[in-house]
């Protein structure tokens, strides 16, 4: 191939500057607004976030506790008084008002979604009272993607956090679950402070913050050390945790202000070189991702949230929700023949479902000669007594879609007789007597069942009288080798069951699970995980029938029959199938 010589000639500069100018121009001409791949989670969590600030704020208001709207300018009711009894450090009170911004709950679900957790993973979670409005956060995310946190808490707060003495965050935590906004509470809880043993507060401030925790009826924590106030966590943790989240600077959770942990997620802990005792440095040595939420002007910045806003934003205002892209209109590629829409589905205004639908053309139905996609249903749970629901079309090509409704009625509940199981057990539940069937790793609970229909497994786990705070195991079901579902449950015992012939040891409360049955015969084999083996008990006990009792812990009370359901039968216009 023969080398030119020499420059090149103005003309062919020209030509390639001409089309690289036009190809800017096209690129320009082409910018796109593309939908988040998890809009519809982080959405969700945002509103629950802001449904539990005005929960808080008609708390506030019925305390008769005054809103400063000079501190507090958009009069949430979140940002506490600057100096009281119970606050302990600084604060800064830009960095609080950065945090009412219900959309910072968007930005914790991409944490969490980052850190590749599923459906009823367990996450260990500590705070304090110094940022209420993320704590709440936390929970709505941990509510829409179906998380299980254990939450320890210390009760102090610093400046403009949770700070007024009747108003801890306690009081709020157990507001919103009394409110039935999240199911979660703390589990244990500490003075915090200095060491996390109240140093720097007043002999008046442990007072208050002592009643916060009785009148809460919590498990305090009396550790005589940092070190012994980690192990007391750790333990409470458990083994099982997938992520370990972090509220404000505690020492006992990241080692104070020194830290050299970053805020936001971390997700190759393995990589620290924490210094000082603390949990993160414990979880980090494990390789568990630790999501450290403080420094929120930082994270605003990162998730393009704003700073101190007034008024607060929207919820769904954001790059947290939409990103432009570019489009170039030649690498288009032909859509297909299906589609996916998704309808959001909200019970009382306070719990909100999502449910994806993926429909394709129908080869029979038509609408005024137009094509139309073939049906797609799906069920909602009607739990008892009276409730409104509201069904919106959201994420659609198209905004016609044809829908029709029917009810089905509740019918009794049948009783199922295990094919196989370990033996039988007694319970004494609210004066009725409940027989329990007990199976294990190497003996699962075996049960015929036609279809279809509704299978209701109800299980408790036998605990010594000596065990304390929350466990947690997982079952599945099996129908051959195929695996039907996988569930995780966090209990602890149950204060009103006890077990009839059993007085060596008392039930858990109940962890129960749901399954649709195919068209049929099946037979279904439940049994616990193999890596809950060790779940359930605070110690080593004995043997009963040749089995170890550690692994036989878990008792059956299977069910099978109909719910009450509103069946959605769902049509989509022609609009959604053609020519996206």
């Amino acid at each position: 191939m023969k080398r030119r010589h020499g420059k090149l000639p103005v003309y062919t500069l020209a030509v390639v500057a001409t089309i690289t100018i036009l190809l800017f121009y096209i690129e320009e001409r082409n910018k796109i607004t593309k939908d988040d791949p998890y809009l519809m989670e982080k959405l969700q969590a945002a509103t629950i976030t802001q449904k539990a600030f005005e929960i808080i704020k008609s708390l506030r208001d019925s305390l008769e506790l005054p809103i400063d709207v000079i501190n507090d300018p958009n009069a949430t009711g979140l940002i506490g008084d600057q100096y009281t009894p119970i606050t302990y450090g600084m604060g800064n009170l830009t960095e609080k008002l950065t945090t009412l911004n219900p959309n910072f709950a968007a930005a914790i679900v991409d944490m969490f979604i980052q850190c590749g957790l599923e459906e009823n993973d367990i996450i260990a979670v500590g705070w304090s009272g110094c940022y209420p409005a993320i704590n709440i956060a936390v929970l709505a995310a941990c509510k829409v993607l179906k998380l299980h946190p254990i939450i320890v808490t210390s009760v102090a707060a610093s400046m403009w956090g949770a700070t007024i003495p009747n108003l801890t965050w306690l009081d709020m935590e157990a507001t919103l679950w009394k409110a039935g906004v999240f199911p979660y509470r703390s589990v244990a809880v500490s003075i915090g402070g200095k060491n996390d043993a109240g140093m720097g507060l007043s002999p008046e401030g442990r007072k208050l913050i002592l009643e916060a925790i009785q009148r809460n009826n919590v498990r305090l924590i009396e550790a005589r050390s940092l070190q012994e106030a980690v192990n007391e966590r750790l333990a409470i943790y458990g083994d099982s945790v997938k992520l370990f989240v972090n509220v404000g600077w505690s020492s006992v959770n990241i080692g104070g202000a020194e830290t050299d942990l970053q805020p936001g997620l971390t997700l190759r802990t393995q990589m620290l070189r924490l210094k000082g005792t603390s949990i993160a440095k414990a979880i980090s040595q494990r390789g568990i991702p630790i999501v450290n939420l403080v420094e929120f002007e930082k994270l605003a910045h990162k998730y393009g949230l704003p700073i101190a806003p007034i008024p607060l934003p929207p919820v769904g205002e954001g790059k947290l929700y939409h990103k432009t892209v570019y489009s170039v209109p030649l690498a288009s590629a032909d859509m297909g023949e299906t589609a996916t829409y998704k309808i959001i589905v909200e019970e009382d205004d306070l719990t909100t479902k999502v449910i994806r639908k993926t429909t394709e053309r129908s080869n029979n139905s038509h609408l005024n000669g137009k094509p139309i996609s073939k049906w797609r249903s799906f069920y909602v749970y009607v739990p008892p007594d009276t409730h409104t629901y509201r069904f919106h079309l959201w994420k659609a090509p198209s905004d016609t879609m044809l829908v029709r409704f029917r009810f089905q009625a509740p019918r009794p509940w049948t009783m199922l007789t295990p094919i196989s199981y370990i033996r039988q057990l007694e319970a004494i539940e609210r004066e009725r007597i409940i027989t329990y069937y007990t199976g294990d790793v190497d003996t699962p609970v075996v049960i015929k069942v036609d279809g279809p229909n509704k299978l209701k497994v109800v299980s408790r786990l036998l605990l010594d009288y000596t065990a304390i705070g929350r466990k947690v195991y997982t079952i599945t079901i099996h129908e051959g080798e195929k695996l039907l579902k996988r569930i995780t449950h966090v209990t602890c015992k149950s204060e009103t069951v006890t077990f009839k012939d059993e007085p060596k040891f008392v039930p858990s409360v109940a962890g129960v699970t749901y399954l649709d049955i195919a068209r049929g015969t099946h037979i279904l084999k439940i049994s616990p995980n193999p890596d809950a083996g060790e779940v359930g008990f605070s110690k080593p006990v004995s043997t009963y029938t040749g089995i170890p009792l550690r692994l036989s812990m878990i008792l059956w009370q299977v069910i099978s029959c109909h719910l009450s359901y509103v069946v959605i039968y769902l049509m989509v216009s022609e609009q959604l199938l053609t020519y996206m």
